[in-house]
């Protein structure tokens, strides 16, 4: 029943990335004042910060149920979830770099508002699962 849990989470990140990206690239359609190489560019950055941040997200809550069990689990693995908590934060520095470069190459352009970039941006944050 774990592995039918564990697949069930995974599509529903899948569809939840999916949706992601989507949103994603219909705000890089509305923006006029970029090249389609920098959109591309965007695109793969966003993506890539997403999936590692759910990546990070995943296994902060795997070693953290460890350490719930069994507290020497934190000696042995606390330098491990330092690394996760890293990747998670390097992620979310590339996601609010992203959207100020966005947002500045898009000021020009009135079709998109700030909220509605944020929105668009946003990883994981409404419910903290990873997915």
């Amino acid at each position: 029943m774990s592995s039918e849990f564990s697949n069930s989470k995974e599509e529903n990140w899948k569809e939840e990335k999916t949706k992601k990206l989507q949103e994603f690239d219909e705000l890089l359609a509305d923006i006029t004042e970029a090249s389609s190489k920098e959109k591309i560019l965007w695109r793969q950055i966003y993506e890539n910060a997403i999936q590692d941040r759910k990546i990070a997200i995943s296994l902060v809550f795997s070693l953290h149920t460890k350490f719930m069990v069994d507290s020497s689990e934190h000696t042995l693995n606390g330098s491990q979830m330092n690394g996760y908590l890293t990747r998670m934060e390097k992620s979310n520095k590339q996601l609010i770099e992203l959207a100020g470069i966005v947002a500045d190459r898009n000021s020009k352009d009135e079709s998109i508002n700030s909220d509605d970039l944020f929105e668009a941006m946003r990883a994981d944050d409404s419910d903290g699962s990873g997915h």
